[in-house]
């Protein structure tokens, strides 16, 4: 009896070792063993922003290093394993900077395998200096550019400039710019900021970012307070880097507008404009020229002009003139009666149109028989093309007096002007030519 419990005695101690014995082999094969640190990959260069046939520094500064390879795209040598490389980087194109990403891989003892990128940049040789967008930031193009708001850069990189001072400042303007001697000059209510005194050869860049290939019209607004008027302003593509100049156009002379601040529109058309960042340059032919904005906006085409057709009879007699000038491709609003009567509304809306066509199917007695539609028919300011001679008369609208006019004679009225374009292919009379 007693020999049989040691027996089980023994068994259970076996057994409890036997449990102890693999639960801890379970625990070894759970725990984790670093043998060393991880290497990392790291490197320097001399620089990163050179002029064409510069030559850059690279240093593998990386631990636990395997092996290495660094790749120069556009480098005196296209590959290498040294840890210290000395490679000379040329730029052959005439105006671009080069760019070249040198890349190092590094294999580590571990077998892991990681990168380092050098974004290199390689100006053309002799490049000039890049002007910067005002604030930083490219207008927008179709957009304006606010004159004063010019590249920052100073003198022979953003502008040229007769004189260090700006004479705006010297005859009592408020300063808008400190940063050098382009003659901004800000009004007395300082709503209206300009560059003024202008002279021979001066010219201003602005960097702006063209947002798609297109034909566009260069709208400049300008002033001038001379009696021989301002001088033509030429709009032009600069190549930064190597001031390359390609003309886009010019405005040509303008005449007296009223004043130095008496702004007018002065327009390039159709000049095309490539997308991406351009360098845009305002170059003065001469002086007397304030320049307040430029407008850059698309070309129109195919445009569609709007008519105002005055008629009793829209879908009568008038009905095939009207489907004519619709075929032609205007819009054409004929209503019958729609502006008689005419009131201060309607003269609102007929100035909306390009054209306002008064037809003879017309009561006349609707278009000046009571004074106030007379005064109201005289403020229209869009051009009036009238076929009925009975609204012309001095009941009416009084264009002419028709007590002194015959009736169904001829000639009733005379030409005033023969080289207007609407006599284009017309033969007039000796008579017909006579002025009123």
């Amino acid at each position: 009896m007693i020999l049989k419990n040691m027996h089980i005695f023994k068994l259970r101690y076996l057994l409890l070792f036997l449990v102890i014995t693999i639960l801890s082999c379970e625990v070894e094969e759970l725990r984790e063993v670093t043998l060393f640190e991880k290497g990392i990959t790291n490197a320097s260069a001399s620089a990163t922003d050179i002029e064409s046939g510069g030559t850059i520094t690279f240093t593998d500064l990386s631990t636990k290093v395997y092996s290495r390879e660094w790749t120069f795209p556009g480098g005196s040598l296209t590959t290498s394993t040294e840890l210290v490389v000395d490679v000379t980087f040329n730029n052959t194109s005439f105006d671009e900077i080069l760019k070249s990403d040198v890349v190092l891989t590094i294999k580590h003892i571990d077998n892991s395998i990681s990168e380092k990128i050098f974004n290199v940049q390689i100006a053309p040789i002799n490049a000039l200096p890049l002007p910067i967008p005002f604030g930083g930031i490219a207008v927008n193009v179709p957009g304006t550019i606010e004159a004063e708001n010019y590249d920052e850069g100073g003198q022979g990189v953003a502008y040229n400039d007769t004189e260090e001072e700006n004479l705006a400042e010297t005859a009592g303007s408020a300063t808008y710019r400190d940063d050098d001697g382009v003659d901004v000059q800000v009004s007395t209510n300082g709503l209206l900021t300009s560059v003024g005194y202008t002279a021979t050869d001066e010219w201003i860049n602005y960097t702006v970012e063209v947002t798609e290939t297109g034909v566009y019209d260069i709208e400049f607004v300008v002033a001038s307070g001379s009696t021989t008027g301002g001088k033509s302003i030429k709009f032009q593509k600069i190549a930064p880097r190597t001031g390359v100049i390609t003309e886009l156009g010019e405005t040509g002379d303008f005449a007296n507008t009223g004043g130095w601040d008496s702004y007018t529109n002065v327009t390039i058309p159709a000049v095309t404009l490539i997308a991406g960042t351009n360098t845009f340059r305002t170059h003065f032919t001469g002086a007397d020229t304030n320049l307040d904005k430029i407008n850059i906006k698309p070309t129109q085409t195919n445009v569609t002009y709007r008519i105002a057709f005055a008629t009793d009879d829209s879908a009568g007699v008038d009905a095939g003139y009207i489907t004519m000038l619709k075929d032609a491709g205007y819009e054409v609003d004929a209503v019958d009666g729609a502006w008689n009567n005419l009131d201060v509304a309607g003269v609102n809306a007929l100035n909306g149109y390009d054209l306002v066509i008064i037809s003879r199917n017309t009561n006349s007695g609707n278009f000046g028989g009571d004074p106030t539609v007379k005064d109201n028919w005289m403020t229209v300011k869009t051009p009036l093309l009238l076929t009925s001679c009975f609204i012309t008369r001095n009941s009416r609208l009084q264009f002419v007096d028709s007590g002194t006019f015959v009736e169904n004679a001829s000639p009733s009225f005379n030409v005033d002007n023969t080289s207007h374009p609407i006599f284009t292919g017309v033969t007039l009379t000796e008579v017909e030519k006579l002025a009123i």
